[in-house]
């Protein structure tokens, strides 16, 4: 049986565990759809997007990025200044002291360009939010696809056992009259064996699948799920006209690093500080009020120039980092539409052919068998071709739903209309 890829999986899961103890419960949500008692994919979804705490803790990122767009670009805190002649307070013909107040104010557009550029940060982090929601998304349905497939194979498990024990039965009776030969009640016995040991292995993944779905649910491993349903319907291709989040994230993270190479270069611009004052040490009465201005004298050209030069190669990365993502993800979307269509194209063939010539096979070789005219051991590969071919049907209806899964990834959707 073919598991899903732990290396796609282990980020969401990664995330889930490493913050349930810093996260409350979130409120509950319906495991099922309306009017049933089964577990639902749907539901399955809104639930781990709604409860994990990994999705609780980016909005908090978001929060607080969301603040620092707000506070960029404001003018800085006026500043007052004070001073006093102490002796003129007891020698003085007057008492002697003076006041200031300065404003720093910014050259022209940098204000703008902070603003900017924070906000295009906060628009990034958002955007990675839900880039994140889409992997949980992703994670969750693939684990219901693993859980469908477990106990899948473990009903046609138990189905094959019983039809091994009715060939035992058939065998033995048969070599009791002398009929058959001993190898056939234990090849049956042999092949009884093989699907109890296949079992245990089915049993331990299932019991290691809804563990991991309790922990995308940020719930205790062993806490109880609904039943799975017992007919599959599997993920279903949505289409999206819109960027996938992850593109728009590394497209705003690109804008923030341009708008702050744009600030690196007018930072060469020199700031003003407006200061107003009353001095009253002067003896001239028009002497005492103050105005002035500050100035920075833009000296330092290295350290300039190497600001500039920093916020460029950033500005050129985050470009770059985009570039690249658009192809991963244009490569992505061609690689799961071919693979939609190759598992298509297999499930037809497996629910078209190849079951039924399994089931033809085996039926033929039992009604041999019973007849006293074909040989147990045919019976036994025949029935054990029917049971692979059997399990092969629903590994490629699974295989179906996690390509789909896979797709609406890179296209940028979960595939649940308010999961995002």
């Amino acid at each position: 049986m073919h598991a899903i890829s732990r290396a796609r999986l282990a980020p969401a899961l990664a995330l889930a565990l490493l913050t349930t103890a810093l996260a409350g419960r979130a409120e509950d949500l319906p495991l099922s759809a309306p009017g049933s008692a089964t577990l639902d994919r749907h539901a399955l979804i809104r639930a781990v997007l709604a409860r994990s705490p990994s999705a609780l803790a980016a909005e908090s990122a978001l929060r607080g990025a969301e603040a620092r767009a707000s506070a960029a670009g404001s003018l800085a805190d006026p500043m007052l200044r004070a001073a006093l002649a102490p002796q003129s307070l007891w020698r003085g013909p007057r008492t002697g002291y003076g006041f200031e107040v300065a404003q720093p104010l910014l050259a022209w557009g940098k204000r703008g360009l902070a603003r900017s550029a924070a906000r295009h940060d906060a628009d990034a982090t958002r955007f990675e939010l839900a880039a994140m929601r889409l992997d949980l998304a992703a994670a969750a349905s693939q684990l219901y696809d693993e859980a469908y497939l477990t106990q899948r194979a473990l009903g046609l498990n138990a189905a094959n056992r019983a039809l091994v024990e009715e060939l035992r039965e058939t065998a033995l009776a048969r070599y009791e009259t002398g009929a058959a030969p001993r190898q056939a009640p234990l090849a049956a016995e042999l092949e009884a064996a093989r699907l109890e040991h296949r079992a245990i292995g089915l049993r331990t993944q299932q019991r290691v699948t809804l563990a991991q779905l309790n922990a995308l649910l940020h719930r205790e491993p062993g806490a109880a799920l609904p039943a799975l349903p017992e007919s599959f319907a599997p993920a279903e291709v949505v289409s999206r006209s819109s960027e996938p989040p992850a593109l728009r994230a590394g497209a705003a993270r690109a804008e923030a690093r341009a708008a702050e190479a744009a600030l690196a270069r007018r930072a060469r611009i020199p700031d003003l500080t407006l200061m107003g004052g009353y001095d009253a040490m002067w003896d001239e009465r028009e002497m005492r009020p103050m105005l002035g201005v500050e100035i920075e004298l833009p000296f330092a050209r290295a350290r300039r120039h190497a600001e500039i030069a920093e916020a460029d190669a950033q500005r050129e990365n985050a470009a770059h980092e985009l570039a690249r993502a658009q192809s991963e993800n244009a490569l992505a979307v061609a690689i799961a539409r071919e693979r939609l269509a190759e598992a298509e194209h297999g499930l037809r063939i497996v629910r078209e052919q190849i079951l039924p010539a399994a089931r033809d096979q085996f039926e033929a070789a039992s009604a041999a068998l019973a007849s006293g005219r074909g040989e147990f051991t045919d019976a036994i590969e025949a029935e054990r071709a029917w049971y692979e071919a059997e399990f092969e049907a629903a590994e490629a209806l699974v295989a179906l739903s996690r390509v789909a899964a896979e797709l609406n990834r890179a296209l940028g959707t979960s595939g649940v209309e308010d999961a995002q």
